[in-house]
């Protein structure tokens, strides 16, 4: 049963007052990487994360074809003393392709940030 919403409302409010000063940044830093990365992918879904952003590339025929999709995770560069611009996004990225199998997904990442597996 889904939860009411006026509840959900209740509990969201409670969360954002109180928020500590540092989840604060880190969800700020991700609307604002999240800005300049619909810039750069105009025609993706692009989700807020902490302290970075989530990319739901469109389809392309091939994927459409294979069952498969392409996700970029951007990082923030901030940490590292760089701005938040195209260019040091770009150095900031995770790519990960998952690709439907009858056996569950195969899910490939590259880039610069380690994969835990649970």
């Amino acid at each position: 049963m889904r939860p009411d919403p006026t509840e959900e409302k209740l509990v969201l409010d409670g969360m954002n007052k109180s928020q500590d000063p540092f989840e604060k940044y880190g969800k700020e830093r991700g609307l604002e990487i999240t800005k300049v990365v619909k810039t750069m992918h105009p025609d993706a879904n692009v989700v807020d994360i902490y302290r970075g952003a989530i990319v739901v590339l469109p389809k392309t025929t091939q994927e459409n074809n294979r069952g498969s999709i392409t996700l970029i995770v951007y990082n923030d560069p901030v940490w590292k003393g760089e701005p938040i611009d195209e260019e040091h996004l770009d150095r900031n990225r995770t790519t990960i392709r998952i690709a439907g199998q009858k056996d569950g997904p195969s899910i490939s990442v590259t880039g610069p940030h380690k994969v835990v597996k649970e």
